[in-house]
């Protein structure tokens, strides 16, 4: 794989890397990859804690060449990571007190390198809203609050593979944004036309709190993940998605709110 990875160049206009490594690989390999693929013009989107603090060094080392990096990541497993008590069980939603604690000391844990080499965390909580922490400048973070779309309880829904079509739509989304403001750019959006429309409507709401573009882009980008996590709920096969129902569900949901702003420093 790394052999292959390397004929990329470091163009790959989006990289994901999720999940748990194969028996047996170092605990660099993630960070081999992104050091493979990415570039100055990539997105990426890591769904995985496995090999978490080469990855954050080496996107550090590579500064602006590695692109733009988030972390997918859970609210009970952010809390756990950050060694905060969650007050509700797995399946409550998480007390937004406890979620800008654990923000925080994950921040504390992997600085210096961490608010520069990540964009933000995109942090789901199953059903209950998911929030998106922005470390743009380095001295505060922004907190954006997502809703996901609700589901009809009375028909079977198959949560299994949700977080695997996040992550996928979020990428999708994020690199079809980034190519469409770049000057010159030839690609086509990776999502349907009328959603890609709508996404760009949330990048310019958003803008007018001051957020700078890059910023508002992967919010954006995180709530169209979050329609696409909502849709393959409705498929009985594992993170399969029907564009059909991703369309309907774009229209429930408002777009993305900031919360807060606050800074590192703040106890």
């Amino acid at each position: 794989l790394l052999n292959k990875l390397s004929g990329v160049n470091n163009q790959a206009r989006a990289v994901c890397i999720m999940g748990s490594m194969p028996p047996g690989c170092p605990t660099n390999t993630y960070a081999e990859i992104l050091s493979k693929a990415a570039g100055p013009a990539s997105v990426c989107v890591v769904d995985s804690v496995a090999g978490i603090d080469s990855l954050i060094k080496t996107a550090h080392s590579m500064g602006s060449a590695a692109g733009s990096m988030i972390f997918k990541i859970n609210a009970s497993e952010l809390c756990k990571l950050a060694g905060i008590s969650k007050s509700n069980s797995e399946t409550g939603g998480v007390v937004l007190s406890e979620l800008v604690d654990a923000i925080r000391q994950f921040v504390d844990k992997y600085n210096p390198e961490v608010t520069t080499a990540l964009l933000g965390l995109a942090i789901t909580d199953g059903r209950h809203p998911a929030y998106l922490a922005s470390f743009a400048d380095g001295r505060e973070f922004k907190l954006f609050r997502l809703k996901v779309p609700e589901l009809d309880s009375t028909k079977t829904l198959y949560p299994i593979g949700a977080g695997d079509a996040v992550a996928a739509g979020t990428l999708a989304a994020w690199a079809s944004l980034a190519s469409s403001s770049m000057e010159g750019s030839t690609c086509v959006p990776l999502i349907p036309e009328e959603c890609f429309q709508s996404l760009e409507h949330y990048v310019k709401s958003i803008c007018k709190d001051e957020t700078s573009p890059k910023v508002a882009q992967v919010v954006s980008a995180f709530a169209f993940g979050l329609i696409c996590g909502s849709a393959s709920c409705l498929q009985e096969e594992n993170s399969v998605l029907d564009s059909d129902d991703v369309k309907k569900l774009f229209g429930t949901v408002d777009q993305p709110e900031q919360v807060l702003t606050q800074s590192f420093a703040e106890s």
